[in-house]
């Protein structure tokens, strides 16, 4: 998890925040930094109906956040990369807190003041020596934080009325035995296959097409061929190149001076050797470090810029051939440099270009079609009686095997890659029916088939035994479903009435912050 979240990683990972997320008051001891004492006002960030969750709302929830971050991650933590994903988080929170407050006011629930006292109390830090609601603590945490104490009761009544209108929608949902039971037999059903892969995304090396399919290509579309070359034009043009030689005294990470110096010492008796007239290649053979290269002389290959590191390459670039480089430090150590030859920049003519690209869209234009037919064959083969497996076998298709798997909710297949299609269709096979003729389409003239092997379902004293753990965990994921779709529902009836706005604009980075957002 801790690589996820340090410095310079992307946010992409909302899960990881819920469990450690931090309640709606925290400790009120006068423990709250950044205060002077006074009164805070910002603009409205989330409007739902008649309530109003200030930016200093929405900016106290992502501050606990970050607080936790803080001590859980300490110098690793990037708060900047962090902060447009902590506020959006908290602000999907406390949409959700208003929207269910609003819900159950519709309802009719209500929040007794005898609620709120419970709430308060159970706060750490909220009662004095007597056991007694500390009000003078409470007031002024409610000032510093809330603005006034009128609104800390308020946002305080709306998350228990949050609460209630929860709990009222988790009470509505319940889940029977049958389908929890159902419930285990699909998720741990699992499935064997042999599938048949067609590919007709490449060129083929057997597929034989006319002499001037790439000329009758370019004059039907010509607009094809043009877009298709300029994004080939890093393929088709040629950028400069060297091929050089090198010799490398390392350096292991964390050297001192001394480790330097005696380095130093080496490359310069090795330039000696070299300068006196020594040949490169037998010299590196002898005495260079780099183990991927000494036993070639040295020799690095083409390469051009982008491939080396900088202060290689520049150095590299900047020699004629024959020439031989001063000692050049890089993260790998020191090195010596000879170019062996050099390869100017050129760029592919037009005309030259679009012949050879367009050649090379006929030449997949009738891989795509084969794949396309083959198929089609295959799938006839089925539908006459045949097996899958003796259809490919006799057409020379090759067959995979992947290993077998259960339902999982990207599709991904073992071998074959994500198709929800493909997986809905192999675990509709059976014994009585255990190939499909139907041809798949994976992706841009991909197309598969596939057959049945083997199928298991669970016993039913492993039903019986996944039974009381299955049962939560499909009732939590009915519940969160109800929940969804009542706020949903009434999400889209606010906004249609225009009684729903969301904006955590003032909370963003300049960089990140959208121009209008509302949801």
């Amino acid at each position: 998890m801790l690589d996820v979240l340090r410095r310079g990683q992307r946010w992409i990972m909302p899960a990881l925040l819920l469990g450690i997320s931090v309640p709606f008051v925290a400790y009120f001891g006068f423990q709250s930094g950044g205060s002077d004492g006074t009164a805070r006002t910002a603009g409205v960030a989330i409007r739902v109906g008649k309530r109003e969750i200030s930016v200093i709302d929405l900016q106290r929830s992502v501050d606990q956040q970050l607080q936790r971050y803080r001590e859980s991650l300490g110098n690793e933590f990037d708060e900047r990369s962090a902060q447009p994903f902590l506020v959006n988080q908290a602000a999907s929170g406390m949409l959700r807190s208003a929207l269910l407050a609003h819900l159950g006011e519709q309802m009719g629930l209500r929040v007794s003041d005898a609620e709120v006292l419970t709430r308060i109390r159970s706060m750490p830090g909220a009662l004095d020596e007597k056991g007694q609601v500390n009000r003078e603590a409470l007031r002024t945490f409610a000032e510093r934080e809330f603005g006034t104490e009128r609104r800390f009761h308020e946002m305080l009544r709306d998350e228990l009325l949050a609460a209630k209108t929860a709990r009222l929608i988790e009470a509505s949902v319940a889940v029977s035995d049958s389908e929890t039971r159902d419930a285990i037999r699909t998720g741990r059903e699992e499935v064997q296959i042999l599938a048949v892969r067609l590919d007709g995304t490449q060129p083929r090396a057997d597929l034989k097409i006319p002499e001037d399919a790439g000329t009758k290509l370019l004059a039907r579309d010509s607009e094809r061929v043009r877009k298709a070359v300029e994004e080939r034009k890093s393929q088709l043009d040629t950028a400069e190149q060297v091929r050089a030689r090198h010799i490398l005294v390392s350096l292991v990470p964390g050297f001192d001076e001394a480790a330097k110096a005696a380095a130093r010492a080496r490359i310069d008796a090795i330039k000696v050797r070299l300068e006196a007239g020594e040949d490169f290649a037998a010299v590196a053979k002898e005495v260079s470090d780099d183990q991927g290269t000494k036993e070639n002389g040295g020799d690095l290959g083409f390469f051009q810029r982008g491939a080396m590191v900088k202060g290689f390459e520049e150095a590299a670039f900047a020699l004629e051939p024959g020439k031989l480089s001063g000692v050049v430090e890089t993260d790998f150590g020191l090195h010596l440099i000879r170019v062996e030859e050099k390869k100017a920049a050129s760029v592919m003519p037009y005309p030259e270009a679009s012949a050879k690209v367009a050649l090379e869209l006929a030449r997949i234009d009738a891989a795509a079609a084969a794949a396309k037919a083959d198929a089609d064959a295959l799938s006839a083969a089925v539908k006459a009686g045949k097996s899958l497996e003796d259809a490919a076998r006799e057409k020379g298709a090759s067959i995979l095997r992947p290993p077998a798997f259960r339902r999982n909710a990207d599709g991904y297949i073992p071998e074959l890659g994500q198709s929800q299609d493909i997986m809905t269709a192999a675990f509709a096979l059976s014994k009585e029916k255990p190939v499909d003729a139907t041809v798949h389409v994976l992706g841009e003239n991909v197309y598969v088939l596939i057959q049945a092997i083997e199928k298991k379902t669970p016993t039913e004293d492993e039903i019986d035994a996944a039974l009381p753990l299955e049962r939560e965990r499909v009732l939590g994921e009915r519940r969160m479903a109800v929940e969804n779709a009542w706020l949903e529902g009434e999400r889209k009836r606010l906004e249609a009435s225009n009684d729903l706005a969301v904006d955590v604009s003032e909370l963003l980075p300049k960089s990140a912050a959208p121009t209008d957002t509302n949801s």
